[in-house]
């Protein structure tokens, strides 16, 4: 915060955290990143399935066409 007094001169005022409430803002992130890895794999695999899926199909109706 700029003080009005003087133009050159600023407050800072710091709150120190608890090390508990830091260390289960860490571990948030943490679990958040997992989630989204995760999440981004699952996509993935799902495209897979998908595709494998529609050629195997596409392979076993063709094979039964006289």
């Amino acid at each position: 915060m700029k003080l009005e007094s003087s133009e050159r001169r600023f407050l800072y005022v710091v709150k120190f955290l608890d090390e508990n409430i830091s260390n289960y803002l860490t571990e948030s992130q943490e679990a958040i990143n997992f989630y989204y890895t995760v999440e981004e794999k699952s996509t993935g695999i799902k495209i897979s399935f998908i595709i494998i899926y529609s050629q195997g199909g596409i392979r076993v109706h063709s094979s039964l066409k006289p």
